[in-house]
């Protein structure tokens, strides 16, 4: 017999981790990096979290188990959104709902 679409959904349904929630993050403008936290997903094995800004120039990290993650090198003066994918051995969730956040601009004295 034949597997449907349904019972694959189904399947991945059960072996994906589920969607990250409670994202939230804050910037430090000296090194125009971003803390990215969020719950914790049972079953999840590993975290990675994407910003993407509007010229799609993008940055991420990966966290084992932890529920933060450290986004370094972003660009000055741009607007990034945040997104956390939780990770096991089986596949990926889905990402999560994104965050924004604004980098500072360099200002010479």
């Amino acid at each position: 017999m034949k597997p449907s679409i349904l019972s694959l959904i189904c399947l991945w349904c059960v072996l994906a981790p589920c969607q990250p929630q409670g994202v939230q993050g804050s910037l430090n403008c000296v090194t125009n990096s971003a803390r990215i936290s969020w719950d914790a997903v049972p079953g999840a094995e590993s975290y990675f979290v994407s910003a993407v800004d509007g010229a799609n120039y993008s940055a991420n990290c990966t966290a084992s188990t932890n529920t933060t993650c450290e986004v370094k090198y972003l660009a000055c003066g741009a607007l990034y959104n945040f997104t956390v994918t939780a990770k096991n051995k089986n596949c990926d969730s889905s990402p999560s709902a994104s965050i924004s956040l604004q980098t500072g601009t360099l200002v010479l004295r």
